[in-house]
This record gives C-alpha cells, sequence and structure tokens, in this order.
C-alpha cells in the first residue's frame, strides 16, 4: 500500500497526491501542501461518479475504473474513458492491476451479460475468459487481482480463484 501511495505522489507534478477516495459523488483528491480536497465527477471528465478502482501505469497517468462506465484515463490535466467500444471486456470494471510488465489488467463485473479479464498493453486491449468459453454456465466477477513474486497472475473471482502465468 505505501509503495502505491507514494508512486501516485511522485507521479503528478501538478497535483501532489496524498489521497484518493472514490464514491458515489465522484473522486476527491488531496493535496499534501493545502489539505484540501478537490472533487472530480462526471463534470471533469470522469466516466462516472461512482469509481471502484484506481491504478496508475508507467506513464504517471491515473486509471480509474468505474461501476458501469468503463475505466478513465487522466494525465493531470486531461480525462480520456475506455469502454468496450474501445476493446475492454465490459464496462463494469471491479479491479486493476499495473503488472511488473506495465501492462493495466482490469477485472470486471458479471452484470449485462459480459464479464471477463481485459489487458492493455498501452496500445492494445486483449480480453481473456478463465473459463474458456463456457460463457452460459458460468457468470462470474473478478473482485480482486495480485501478481505474485514469480509473475504469476491471481485473480479472486465469484466462481474460484485462477492463476495466470503469462509465459
Amino acid at each position: 500500500m505505501v509503495r502505491h501511495s507514494v508512486m501516485i505522489v511522485l507521479s503528478l507534478s501538478l497535483v501532489v497526491i496524498v489521497a484518493i477516495v472514490g464514491g458515489r459523488t465522484g473522486l476527491r483528491v488531496t493535496t499534501s501542501t493545502s489539505g484540501n480536497w478537490t472533487t472530480f465527477t462526471i463534470n471533469n471528465g470522469l466516466a462516472s461518479n461512482i469509481v471502484t478502482s484506481v491504478t496508475q501505469d508507467n506513464q504517471g497517468n491515473m486509471w480509474f475504473g468505474t461501476w458501469a462506465n468503463g475505466v478513465s484515463r487522466y494525465d493531470g490535466k486531461n480525462w480520456r474513458t475506455f469502454t468496450a467500444e474501445d476493446g475492454l471486456v465490459s464496462d463494469a470494471i471491479h479491479c486493476m492491476l499495473k503488472d511488473n510488465q506495465g501492462n493495466l489488467w482490469f477485472g470486471s463485473y458479471s452484470i449485462y451479460g459480459y464479464y471477463g479479464i481485459s489487458c492493455f498493453n498501452g496500445t492494445q486491449w486483449q480480453n481473456f475468459d478463465p473459463w474458456q468459453g463456457k460463457d452460459g454456465e458460468y457468470h462470474y466477477s473478478v473482485i480482486s487481482i495480485f501478481e505474485d513474486d514469480e509473475g504469476n497472475l491471481w485473480f479472486a473471482t465469484s466462481f474460484g480463484l485462477v492463476r495466470y502465468n503469462p509465459d
């Protein structure tokens, strides 16, 4: 946890982030110099006011998963939203992880009939279904993503635990 906080603090040159809190009213950010809270909402470019997860890429961009509106990327000035139309497996993002190769992994909720895992390498999206096409049998949500010391990715889901070895 501390490692992620330090990365966040170092990455944004205009706003030094100490705390990030997501909720139904948007995203709140406080700076270490003023202690004031700034709220980012759909009015600022955030995809949804219901933010479910946060991560940071190797370029210092902040990524925010939302309940049902995809994922928003913020570079400190501009917002860009990615949805299923751009390549996400689902617009309902529950969790995210940046792996040791710099890829971003997104776990989705099982709503609207779409679910699974998406990976973004900085230019392309790739989608994964751990149950490989058993669409009618399994409707699961990805609850959490973790990368172990060997580079394996672990996906905690509502239908069990999945390990993925990218090698």
